[in-house]
């Protein structure tokens, strides 16, 4: 508490000094709360700006995938105009065109032509493959202990004709595809809609820990009739074609060679179960990051950063996402420029208070100063005024004492009588006028000037 009586300060003015003070503390609250909300502004844009590139990036990438997706697709329809195109396709010409059109495409493990045998033409069907060459040709189906036996009677089937593979894998020959439940739903979705159709993630060799491919079926149809309807393509349905893909390699190119390459992308098949939806991850290119599990759902990646969007993939929603890579901080880089406005502002308010701190102790100082300086004018006013009254006493105490002299001498002067007073040394202090009629002497001549001792005789 400021002394009001040592400092001279008016309690009005110590009062404005509070206020003053409390206004100096909402100065710096405000400038420390707007340079915060500059800096959370400037970070959230900073934030959005690698959020643009990111989405930019990812639909360049996304584009380019559904471009190549786009184009296999259509390598896989000429399949379709090269039945039509043929009168009859022989295990040379199906080499041939699909080496040529296929060839090139990533991912593709094999392709087969599987015709539709009624069960009346199984016989002649079997012997005309033995003529081709085809020796140990019979249809088959899946045994209960895992091997290949001869196919139980069925109204219909689907053998295995031809074969060419790019990988190694792929069934027997004469293998019935139809005695598979999971292919024979697939392949009659695919005759039933004339579209093709493509399975889940399927198995392509029981020493594969997990599945880690597709089959698409491609109908084929009688030529230059009609297929309208459902019924009209099951009775000119003649066969499929069947392209085998290994998703990894059909999906997967290398991301950290191009623009984006911090990107990870994620492929989860959105028609099945939420446990076998991931069919594709690409990994980490350092190896830093563990191998994404079969487990992984879409919630993991929403979480944060991402980019999405769905493909109809020969009758499956494939949901496509890309994610920020975890061994990169391509898509997470700030720049100082947040950090620059926060310091840069907390300084300029750190300035603005100290520099109206410093205004205010001065006016402060002032302030006192000025009651100072009142405080002694007033004081000394005061004992000019005491002075004056002092020096108006005395005078009147003097003309008092003069007035009291005058009576005094003329009432001694009145009496006719020598009427004298000496200090202690006998010095004469005052005579009376009666003096000069005894002794002959003038008052003045004796007043301070003679002792009443020097009017005795000398031997006295």
């Amino acid at each position: 508490m400021i002394d009001v009586e040592k400092y001279g300060l008016e309690p009005a003015t110590l009062k404005r000094s509070r206020r003053d003070f409390v206004l100096l503390f909402m100065i710096g609250i405000l400038g420390i709360s707007v340079s915060y909300l500059a800096y959370d502004f400037t970070l959230e844009r900073e934030i959005e700006k690698n959020r643009i590139n990111f989405d930019r990036v990812s639909g360049q990438k996304s584009s380019e995938l559904l471009h190549a997706i786009a184009d296999s697709d259509s390598r896989l329809k000429t399949l379709q105009h090269f039945y039509q195109a043929s009168n009859h396709i022989s295990k040379t010409e199906f080499r041939a065109f699909v080496k040529g059109v296929l060839g090139q495409d990533r991912g593709l493990a094999f392709v087969q032509w599987i015709p539709r045998i009624l069960d009346i033409d199984r016989q002649n069907f079997v012997e005309e493959a033995h003529r081709q060459g085809f020796n140990d040709f019979f249809i088959t189906q899946e045994g209960a202990n895992g091997q290949l036996e001869s196919r139980t009677q069925q109204d219909e089937y689907f053998p295995v004709l031809y074969v060419e593979s790019f990988s190694g894998d792929g069934p027997a020959l004469g293998f019935d595809v139809a005695s598979d439940p999971e292919l024979n739903r697939v392949m009659n979705l695919s005759g039933d809609s004339g579209r093709i159709i493509s399975t889940g993630q399927l198995k392509f060799s029981p020493g594969e820990e997990r599945a880690s491919g597709f089959i698409s079926f491609i109908p084929v149809y009688r030529k230059d009739v009609p297929i309208n309807s459902v019924e009209e393509r099951r009775s000119n349905l003649e066969g499929f074609y069947l392209a085998a893909f290994k998703t990894a390699e059909f999906v997967g190119w290398d991301l950290g060679e191009q623009e984006g390459g911090g990107t990870d992308l994620y492929i989860f098949d959105v028609t099945v179960s939420k446990e076998k939806r991931l069919i594709y991850s690409n990994p980490a290119p350092n190896g830093n990051l563990p191998d994404k599990s079969p487990q992984a759902g879409e919630s993991t990646i929403r979480a944060g950063m991402y980019w999405d969007t769905t493909l109809d993939f020969h009758g499956r929603n494939w949901l496509i996402m890309f994610a920020p890579s975890h061994w990169s901080n391509q898509w997470s880089q700030i720049t100082w420029f947040p950090f620059t406005i926060l310091i840069t502002g907390l300084l300029c308010s750190a300035l603005v208070v100290i520099y109206l701190s410093f205004l205010h102790i001065q006016k402060m100082r002032d302030k006192r100063f000025y009651c100072l300086q009142a405080k002694s004018r007033r004081e000394l006013e005061d004992e000019s005024i005491a002075l004056k009254n002092a020096m108006i006493n005395l005078k009147d105490k003097h003309k008092a004492l003069e007035e009291s002299e005058r009576r005094f001498a003329e009432l001694s002067d009145s009496v006719g009588e020598w009427i004298w007073e000496v200090d202690s040394e006998g010095l004469y202090t005052y005579c009376s006028s009666a003096v000069k009629s005894i002794l002959g002497y003038e008052p003045e001549e004796i007043v301070g000037k003679m002792h009443f001792y020097d009017h005795f005789a000398p031997d006295v």
